[in-house]
């Protein structure tokens, strides 16, 4: 009797020294790529939070639009806006929101302890409420604006409000202390 002997077919797959050889570099490759991930994602989150400052902002123009009454955005502290906002209707007109008298439209909560809220020097001055008139005009009569920073990167985002009640997200130079209205 003859036993038929197979001829030996190398095996397929990885040896271990060329797995070895892929994870050291997969490994360095995330070591160099993590700081821009996470400059990306500061970058993401200023600019997320920018933007639902913004839709804050034009939802109060609208309600105040809408119920012919004034409407706030505020800080929901009362002495910081990165402890977040609320945008009430003002039915009784006394500038503060009082629950069971006014509409509560929005709240945020507190901000990502990465991006702050800076008062400006010059410029455009700082803001420590938006309140729209109920024609849709910012109470004041003058330009109003909020500057966010990523504590991280250092990038900078200027919310300004004309006196029209228009608002608009800026981007200044690392370096700007105040918002301009350019």
């Amino acid at each position: 009797m003859r036993i038929a002997v197979f001829p030996r077919h190398r095996a397929l797959g990885f040896t271990l020294i060329e797995l070895m050889v892929t994870v050291a570099i997969i490994a360095v490759l995330a070591t160099l790529t993590a700081p821009s991930f996470r400059a990306l994602a500061a970058n993401q989150t200023l600019s997320n939070t920018s933007q639902e400052l913004l839709t804050a902002l034009m939802t109060a123009r609208a309600q105040a639009l809408k119920n012919n009454q004034s409407a706030t955005v505020a800080r929901t502290d009362g002495s910081s806006w990165t402890g977040g906002w609320q945008v009430f209707v003002d039915a009784n007109s006394n500038d503060s929101y009082q629950s069971g008298t006014d509409t509560l439209v929005i709240t945020r909560e507190a901000l990502d302890p990465d991006i702050t809220v800076e008062a400006t020097s010059g410029g455009i001055p700082a803001a420590n409420e938006f309140r729209y008139k109920a024609d849709g005009f910012l109470a004041g009569g003058a330009n109003k604006s909020v500057m966010l920073r990523s504590t991280y990167t250092g990038k900078k985002r200027c919310i300004i409000v004309g006196n029209t009640g228009r608002a608009r997200i800026t981007s200044p130079a690392d370096s700007a202390t105040s918002c301009t209205d350019s």
